[in-house]
């Protein structure tokens, strides 16, 4: 038994030397330790009741485009596993409570989340949440496609199929009227579809720009 522990905690010694930061140590991992790196994307798992597990088959961390992000999306696997964890709380802010299929992490206050219904996931809500878990109030037409960028935050409507994009606050800033939209790009302009056929580029107050600024 002691020979056992010896080796768990060795082994342990050698991934904490390999790792930025261990971020949980909570019941509902099973008394495990979830680590993650600096890596865009990275997940691991360790038990010291059962060694080192396949990382799969455990957790999904998803740190984001900014890897020293506070708040990590963690897909617990199942059936709505999905919450949100502070790193320098250490605690869950959001339980895991939405899919791991669909979200963001958050960005300008707001993350989008997908809630499904039923296990067969055929009936579902997609939908932004702040970092208290309330809902942005968009009514029933609109439905967020992704999360902010330039403040602007791409959307559809269900009743005329076209999109358009709202600001932090959830008002309509540039209007619903295109065929299909990109979302804004590193240089602050989007890929717009006309209902004329045409397509050509905004910027975040919905002005046409004559150039491919999307290069």
């Amino acid at each position: 038994m002691i020979r056992r522990w010896l080796l768990l905690l060795s082994a342990l010694a050698v991934l904490l030397l390999n790792y930025e930061n261990i971020i949980i140590d909570d019941s509902k991992l099973n008394c495990g330790i979830v680590l993650f790196s600096h890596d865009n994307i990275y997940w691991g798992y360790l038990d010291l009741r059962n060694g080192y597990k396949s990382n799969e088959e455990y957790i999904h961390i998803y740190i984001g485009e900014d890897p020293s992000n506070d708040i990590l999306a963690l897909d617990m696997g199942g059936f709505n596993g999905l919450g949100f964890f502070s790193r320098s709380k250490k605690c869950w802010i959001i339980d895991p409570q939405y899919s791991g299929e669909y979200y963001t992490e958050f960005s300008y206050g707001w993350a989008l989340v997908m809630k499904i219904n039923n296990e067969d996931e055929d009936d579902y809500d997609i939908f932004l949440i702040d970092k208290e878990n309330n809902k942005m109030i968009l009514g029933d037409d609109l439905v967020p496609l992704n999360n902010f960028y330039y403040e602007r935050c791409r959307v559809y409507s269900k009743e005329t199929g076209f999109q358009g994009f709202i600001d932090p606050f959830g008002s309509v800033v540039i209007p619903i009227i295109y065929e299909d939209a990109w979302d804004f790009d590193k240089n602050g302009f989007a890929r717009v579809w006309l209902q004329n056929g045409d397509v050509e580029y905004i910027d975040t107050i919905g002005a046409l720009v004559t150039t491919n600024k999307d290069e």
